[in-house]
């Protein structure tokens, strides 16, 4: 199956990306699916007033988690807005009640952060090139947001893993990520010939 992450800020456009790219992908004939961010579900129903401990990050990272793993075994792939190298990012300066707990919590975020790059097969990094706009869901103000996106890319490039940018209207983004994986030669490793094909 193949895996692909989108890293950003919040604000960048992952979410417009994803669906996008689920959809091409689905009209191309691959069974493919689109892993949605827990983390907006869990802000709807509690408020972004309850994501302000590290340990909250991690449950909701657990739950993240669960998703990918539950995506049909025989699809082809998914693409995820929200994937597991973010967490850490987000949890490691919140509070704990003692250094105990901040130890115990940063460790599980940042061995997600490190395990997620042998699962993902493209780590996508979506540009910035709109407005942010400020939904009710996010923490961030844009300048920080913009930080983020900075940090995010700095960080994975610093532990030696690899990631592609992408730019341009939506319609520009999805094609260059699927020629990336054609390039690559991932599409056609791992996706099946599709039954029109004979």
């Amino acid at each position: 199956m193949l895996r692909i992450a989108l890293v950003a800020g919040p604000g960048a456009g992952k979410t417009t990306l994803a669906n996008a790219l689920t959809a091409k992908l689905k009209t191309m004939g691959y069974k493919w699916y689109n892993v949605p961010e827990y983390a907006r579900e869990f802000i709807d129903e509690w408020g972004r007033d309850a994501i302000t401990r590290a340990s909250t990050v991690l449950l909701i990272a657990y739950r993240q988690m669960g998703r990918e793993h539950k995506v049909n075994p025989s699809a082809d792939g998914f693409v995820t807005d929200s994937p597991l190298i973010l967490p850490w990012f987000y949890g490691r300066d919140m509070k704990c009640d003692n250094e105990a707990e901040k130890y115990l919590v940063i460790t599980r975020l940042y061995k997600m952060f490190t395990r997620a790059f042998l699962d993902y097969d493209l780590v996508v990094h979506v540009k910035r090139e709109k407005d942010y706009v400020e939904d009710g869901c996010r923490f961030q103000t844009e300048k920080e947001a913009r930080a983020i996106d900075i940090e995010v890319v700095n960080e994975i490039r610093a532990h030696g893993y690899g990631v592609i940018e992408v730019s341009g209207t939506t319609d520009e983004r999805v094609n260059r990520v699927i020629d990336k994986l054609i390039v690559s030669g991932m599409l056609a490793k791992k996706l099946p010939r599709k039954a029109s094909d004979g």
